[in-house]
């Protein structure tokens, strides 16, 4: 698409009523970026993968006038930045600058001109009519009632995998140093957490399970578009040369070897919805360990009919309870501080690249 032809479709989405927003939530390595993919390829529907802007430009620009210039130069100008740890495979294309600068002066709040930048994520550019902007981040699982202060409208789709399958794929993928211990108090904080401030929005917020959408994908997902008030289409199901062209896309966006790392998490994106893994922790982890997280996890696997690999009343020992009780504090502490953090002003959490 030429620069013209995108600038008409973004005043479009401009000066009709802005998207609503929608977060997809849950604990990493659920299936967040399968979920992604899939919605993307809906005509009015901007699936983003993370970029935790939101969130981190929020103490910063939430009170500014962006009806100044300068305002939003500085804004689009930070944008460019690494300001999280997360690994962002997105930055908005060049027009946002011009998109902002075109919004009616009335329209021109901190909330309003972030839809705008998930309307310039580079695979957004040929969507004429977006009516939702999706926007992937697992550890927004711990800023629900912030997100739901911002954008009172919005709705929130939360994944769900099995606990143990979950474990092992992080275990492989993203935490190899963590203990058992600590991977599984994480699953269980980010679910302790997403129950407790999501009461009183029911209306607002949908459980999918990761078994449910690799064994039944077009039941799940039909569910999941009229939650959304979209159109369900069997293409949603088509999203392999999708995927291929994101990971080609975003292949000079980072380092050989985060781009390395990243392919080897998501190589089934590029193959049809398959229940490979699913209930690997059968043949994949040891009994005893399996037997941990059955009572580490319980509570939680119980809520979303997770069945325990040992049906028999085993209890923690001592030692056991010590450890998970350090690892649920540790991790509980760890996710306490972000927001805490997120309020220092932004030229401070700047990461060079």
């Amino acid at each position: 698409m030429n620069d013209t032809r995108r600038m008409d479709s973004l005043k479009n989405n401009v000066h009709l009523p802005l998207p609503e927003m929608v977060f997809l939530i849950g604990m990493g390595r659920s299936g967040t970026t399968l979920l992604t993919n899939i919605l993307n390829l809906h005509d009015e529907v901007v699936a983003t993968p993370e970029n935790e802007f939101i969130i981190n430009f929020h103490n910063t620009f939430r009170n500014k006038d962006f009806k100044k210039n300068k305002v939003i130069e500085e804004f689009v100008d930070l944008l460019q930045y690494k300001y999280s740890k997360t690994v962002s495979f997105w930055k908005p294309d060049k027009g946002l600058l011009n998109s902002i600068m075109e919004m009616e002066d009335s329209q021109k709040t901190y909330e309003n001109v972030c839809k705008l930048v998930y309307l310039h994520y580079p695979f957004a550019e040929h969507k004429q009519k977006v009516k939702l902007i999706i926007d992937k981040n697992p550890v927004y699982s711990i800023y629900i009632k912030d997100l739901k202060k911002l954008y009172p409208r919005a709705k929130f789709i939360v994944l769900v995998r099995d606990y143990r399958d979950n474990i092992i794929s992080r275990k492989r993928y993203s935490d190899p140093k963590s203990s058992l211990y600590k991977l599984a108090a994480s699953w269980n904080y980010f679910y302790d957490v997403i129950k407790k401030d999501s009461m009183g929005i029911s209306n607002d917020i949908i459980y999918i399970k990761y078994e449910n959408l690799v064994e039944q994908p077009e039941k799940e997902l039909k569910t999941l578009c009229s939650f959304l008030g979209i159109r369900y289409h069997k293409k949603l199901l088509s999203f392999q040369d999708l995927s291929k062209k994101i990971k080609s896309h975003f292949k000079n966006q980072v380092t050989q070897k985060v781009f390395d790392k990243i392919t080897n998490m998501h190589e089934n994106l590029e193959k049809e919805i398959n229940t490979n893994r699913v209930n690997a922790f059968k043949n994949e982890m040891e009994i005893k360990d399996l037997k941990l997280l059955d009572q580490i996890c319980k509570t939680n696997a119980k809520l979303f009919n997770y069945k325990s690999s040992d049906n028999s009343n085993l209890e923690l020992s001592f030692l056991e309870k010590v450890n998970y009780f350090i690892s649920y504090f540790y991790v509980k502490l760890y996710y306490k501080s972000r927001p805490f953090i997120n309020r220092f002003p932004l030229k401070f959490k700047l990461i060079k690249e």
